[in-house]
């Protein structure tokens, strides 16, 4: 979904514990690439909402009715569901796929 060939790879700054479970930790910077193509069950770089809001989720399609949900890896947080309108309004797009992690050390205490 959203492949677009001519956009590059860029890093980006991980803010919060909903993906931890999946091994991105807070504080972590990932790499989103938006030229490779995001399959069921993948971490991607999405935006939702009318606020445009941006989260690292895993992704999952609906074929069947063409809604998409995204979910995190901590169970607190509840799976989020967009419709085919909702995706046709541009109130959810996927930006990129996540293909790689990096993380910062953590100073001794």
């Amino acid at each position: 979904m959203s492949v677009d060939a001519d956009k590059h790879p860029f890093a980006v700054f991980v803010e919060g514990d909903s993906m931890e479970g999946a091994g991105i930790p807070d504080r972590s910077t990932v790499v989103v690439n938006p030229a490779e193509e995001v399959y069921d069950g993948d971490t991607a770089l999405v935006c939702f909402g009318r606020q445009n809001e941006w989260a690292i989720k895993w992704v999952y399609f609906n074929k069947a009715d063409g809604s998409v949900e995204i979910r995190s890896a901590a169970p607190q947080y509840k799976p989020m569901v967009f419709t085919k309108e909702d995706i046709e309004l541009g109130l959810f797009c996927i930006v990129g796929k996540v293909t790689r992690l990096t993380a910062e050390p953590r100073k001794g205490i």
